[in-house]
Formats: C-alpha cells, sequence, structure tokens
C-alpha cells in the first residue's frame, strides 16, 4: 500500500445513492430463502450504509495519498511538488516586487499579480504544515473491515455465513462469496475488491474473513471465528 498523510476529518461524506430495485434483485438473489418484505428493506438499508462507508474511506485514502506524493521527494536532489510551486511562487512574487510598477504594458490589465505575495505565503504557510506531519504512514485497505461490516448485517437476519478460499483448485464459491462479487459488480466498481479475477476476489473475500495475513490457506472457517 501507499504512504499516505490522511486529513483529520474527511472533506466530504461520500454516500452511495438509493440504487434501483433490479440491481438490487441482483445481489440479494444470492441469498439463501426468502426475506420477508421488512427485512428486505432493513438489509438493504444497511448494505447502502456499509458502501457509503467504504467509499468514504476510499476518497480520504485517495485525498492522503495525494498530499503524501505532493511533498514526496524523488530523490534528495529534487523537490516535491508542492515544494516547487511554494518556491515558484515566492520566487514570482519577489520577481512582482521589482517590475509593479509596469502599468502601462498595453496588454491590458495586470493587476492580478498583486496576489502573488499572499499566494506565495499561503503556500509556505501549507508547506509547513505538512513537513510538520512527517513522511506520512502506510495507507490501510479498508476492504476487508468492509467485508466483515457486510458479514455482520447478514447475521443479523439469521443467515449462516461461509467462505472458503480454495477456489483456485476448483472449489466452489460460498452463497456469501457470491452475494460479495454481486454486490461489487453492481454497486461499488473501482472502489470494490480486486479486479484481477473472480477467483482473486473470492480468495480476497476469504481472507478478509479469516483476518489472516496468510493467503496460501485453503479451508472453510467458521463465521464464529472471523470478528
Amino acid at each position: 500500500m501507499p504512504r499516505v498523510i490522511l486529513p483529520e476529518n474527511p472533506s466530504r461524506s461520500n454516500e452511495l445513492l438509493p440504487f434501483s430495485d433490479e440491481r438490487w434483485g441482483r445481489i440479494k438473489g444470492h441469498i439463501p430463502g426468502v426475506l420477508s418484505p421488512q427485512a428486505d428493506a432493513r438489509l438493504r438499508s444497511t448494505i447502502l450504509v456499509c458502501c457509503s462507508w467504504l467509499l468514504t474511506q476510499r476518497a480520504r485514502l485517495g485525498e492522503g495519498q495525494a498530499t503524501a506524493a505532493g511533498i514526496h521527494r524523488p530523490s534528495r536532489r529534487e523537490l516535491g511538488d508542492f515544494e516547487r510551486l511554494a518556491k515558484g511562487l515566492r520566487m514570482a512574487a519577489d520577481a512582482w516586487k521589482q517590475i509593479g510598477d509596469i502599468n502601462h504594458d498595453r496588454l491590458g490589465d495586470i493587476d492580478i499579480y498583486e496576489n502573488l505575495e499572499a499566494m506565495a505565503l499561503d503556500a509556505e504557510r501549507r508547506l509547513a504544515g505538512l513537513r510538520k506531519l512527517g513522511g506520512g504512514t502506510l495507507a490501510i485497505d479498508p476492504w476487508p473491515v468492509f467485508v466483515r461490516k457486510v458479514a455482520r448485517c447478514l447475521r443479523q437476519f439469521d443467515l449462516e455465513l461461509s467462505w472458503t478460499g480454495g477456489v483456485y483448485e476448483g472449489t466452489k464459491p460460498s452463497w456469501f462469496q457470491k452475494f460479495m462479487a454481486a454486490l461489487d459488480e453492481n454497486l461499488l466498481g473501482d472502489a470494490g475488491g480486486s479486479k484481477h479475477s473472480l477467483e482473486a476476489f473470492y480468495a480476497e473475500i476469504a481472507k478478509a474473513m479469516r483476518g489472516d495475513e496468510n493467503t496460501g490457506k485453503s479451508e472453510n472457517k467458521s463465521p464464529d471465528g472471523a470478528r
């Protein structure tokens, strides 16, 4: 995972908009049995909340990654992007102080350059603040937490969950893994799980539910063992 400098508070909440009955039908079609209309509505609502949480976390990581990249120095001799911005604005502001009396260049109003000093000071202030935050921290993928959040939602409706990490050897995925794949395909898009292959996606679900860094295991685990 890349390094990030996370904002203390997300700039916005990325809430998933209500989705169509058709999409929901494709997702819930993998659930065994039939839910009552009331249970169906409650599950749909909680899944919406889970997806909105994931989208917000993804957006927050994106902001944090962009911030860390902005102050990252490619080498000891090269400035980071934000450093170059601050330095460039300072040079421009200082130059304007020397040529600011050129008011009749016949090319139109050039008073916009009066803002260069304020812009330079602001960039320098922001750069100093970013430097105090250090080099950032390694990003933590919110996807495994999201998978377990969805699992907790499903358990509230007395649904038994199982999963397998052995789909590479031809083992069929569980209904829960198929449910997550449908959720990913119909609602999450780029914010979802692995796009390498369905097999990789199913293995990712099993790993998240095991809470285990060893992706080589292929045994089924009890849902009670993945918290």
